[in-house]
């Protein structure tokens, strides 16, 4: 039997992620309120309440990293890679949870939206959601009927580009050797540019396996980096302490003020790779460096949420819906600054305990 890989940083990370989807998700009414249009404040605000693509991002890279790590170690040590456990073991973890949301949102919730008066027609197609190909239907969506979906809905699309990467990945390893590993990781990566590229601008851009598969991608070869190419690991080891604090401030303040660096032709494109990589880097250096000034993982709260996180990001949706029902009945009125904070710090751990139990049901 091989040893089990666990990186407790990575649980830390997790939730960042998670956070900053929530952020964007129960907050967004309260950050316009401040949005006034100055550069630097929109800047600010933007990056921390507007960033929910982000906190997706960061997942996509994570989990292109993890399986692709997990799936190298396994050939590693037993020789070859076991695929029907592969799937047995992402089906186990995946599809529980995935199909009680998707059920949740078809089933019940029109009847809790009715509760409060709300009878509009949603333009959800529920085939592409119990096939794990919602994306596509967001796509549709947004070309057909703008608006016209729930978030409970919308939230599936990147578990289900998650599961179709998971689907094909582990095939090209039991097949391929070793040597194509890297060499299929950048063929990805420059299709998935050139398609970001001739759909910029469009939901394509965001939405679409194709364009998505990038970022994956750039956390696969990070893995295979790492596993392969000694030197690298043991220059990542061995950063210096004062190196990745100049590199994580550098990153942050990029981030920060990314609307401003990549405002140019297919900078959003470039930016798109650029984070990829960062990511990565701040991924690799959180496995591995030993002189870290920040462990993700330090905190056991935060690293206890983000061992949930898959259920965080799933039911926070519905703790948003839950929420917002409970204040139309009570009549209270979210715009004013007060109500609409507590109902997302409610909200949260309202999705918190949701999330917990999930974890412990499914």
């Amino acid at each position: 039997m091989s040893k089990k890989v666990f990186f407790p940083n990575l649980d830390g990370l997790r939730f960042i992620a998670f956070a900053l989807v929530f952020l964007q998700h129960a907050f967004y009414h309260l950050f316009k309120q401040f949005d006034n249009g100055h550069l630097i404040q929109k800047s600010l605000l933007s990056s921390f309440f507007l960033a929910g693509g982000t906190g997706v991002q960061i997942f996509f890279v994570l989990s292109g990293f993890l399986i692709t790590y997990l799936i190298v170690q396994e050939i590693n040590s037993q020789g070859a890679l076991n695929v029907k456990n592969f799937y047995i073991r992402r089906t186990l973890r995946i599809w529980p949870l995935y199909y009680a949301v998707v059920i949740f949102s078809f089933l019940m919730y029109p009847y809790l939206k009715s509760l409060i008066g709300i009878n509009s027609d949603l333009c959800s197609r529920p085939f592409y959601y119990f096939t794990f190909l919602a994306n596509f239907d967001l796509i549709h969506i947004a070309k057909t009927c703008p608006g016209r979906d729930a978030m409970t809905q919308g939230i599936i699309w990147s578990v289900a580009i998650e599961e179709q990467f998971y689907l094909v990945w582990p095939l090209f390893f039991a097949i391929l050797p070793k040597k194509i590993y890297p060499f299929l990781c950048l063929a990805v990566i420059a299709c998935s540019i050139t398609f970001r590229i001739d759909h910029i601008g469009q939901p394509e851009a965001y939405f679409h396996t194709f364009a998505v598969m990038g970022d994956l991608a750039i956390g696969a070869l990070l893995a295979l980096v790492a596993t392969y190419h000694i030197k690298f690991r043991e220059w990542i080891i061995n950063l210096k302490q004062i190196n990745i604090q100049l590199s994580y401030l550098f990153i942050l303040t990029i981030y920060v003020f990314n609307g401003v660096v990549f405002d140019f032709k297919y900078g959003v494109v470039i930016a798109r790779i650029f984070f990829d990589c960062v990511f990565a880097f701040v991924i690799i250096t959180q496995c591995f460096s030993v002189n870290l000034p920040i462990r993700l993982g330090c905190s056991a709260w935060v690293s206890n949420l983000g061992k949930v996180s898959y259920g965080l990001y799933m039911l926070h949706p519905i703790a948003i819906l839950v929420l917002d029902i409970a204040y139309r009945k009570l009549h209270l009125d979210n715009s004013i600054f007060m109500y609409g904070f507590m109902q997302a710090v409610l909200t949260f751990f309202v999705t918190i305990v949701m999330a917990r139990f999930s974890y412990t049901l499914l």
